[in-house]
């Protein structure tokens, strides 16, 4: 059985920032992303020279990312008039409904409500890099530094970064 996963630009640039887009493979066989992700987080990151996008692109070379066309444009046009958010989240959200995805990756507060909304589950960059130390897929030294780029590039409070810490046992304790 083939275990799948939709991103959005947000958690994939993120992922890809902080060394840690690869560890997602841990829990999914392949991830989807609509052809709007693809030319926000590829096709624009390379015209900007965004190393991010290189490591993208070469996950989408190796089959693991797929560019997934949707299917219809219906979906995509509801979420877009109930939220204020790109066409990357909107296709991303309708594409993750449509293919009953086991998660959609958003670091995008809107993706967020809408998630929530639809009753899609959802996960963030943060959450993934967590889980990854629990579960000791990579190393605390890893994670941290992880985490740490996360803080600096990512949109969390520090309440949550401090969770976050103390949850993936890197922040001095353990559980």
């Amino acid at each position: 059985m083939v275990r799948e996963a939709v991103c959005d630009s947000s958690t994939l640039i993120l992922l890809a920032r902080a060394g840690i887009l690869g560890g997602i493979f841990h829990y999914v066989s392949v991830v989807h992303i609509p052809p709007a992700v693809f030319k926000e987080a590829v096709e624009r990151g390379k015209e900007k020279g965004k190393e991010d996008a290189l490591v993208i692109e070469r996950e989408i070379e190796s089959g693991r990312i797929r560019v997934t066309e949707m299917p219809s444009r219906r979906g995509v046009d509801e979420v877009l008039k109930n939220f204020h958010m790109d066409a990357g989240e909107a296709e991303a959200i309708a594409l993750c409904a449509g293919r009953h995805a086991l998660f959609l990756g958003t670091d995008d507060r809107e993706a967020v409500k809408a998630c929530r909304v639809y009753g899609i589950p959802f996960t963030t960059a943060l959450a993934i890099a967590v889980k990854l130390a629990k579960e000791r897929k990579i190393s605390k030294e890893r994670a941290a530094l992880a985490i740490d780029k996360l803080q600096d590039i990512g949109f969390y409070s520090k309440e949550i970064m401090s969770l976050a810490r103390k949850e993936a046992g890197i922040d001095g304790t353990s559980d």
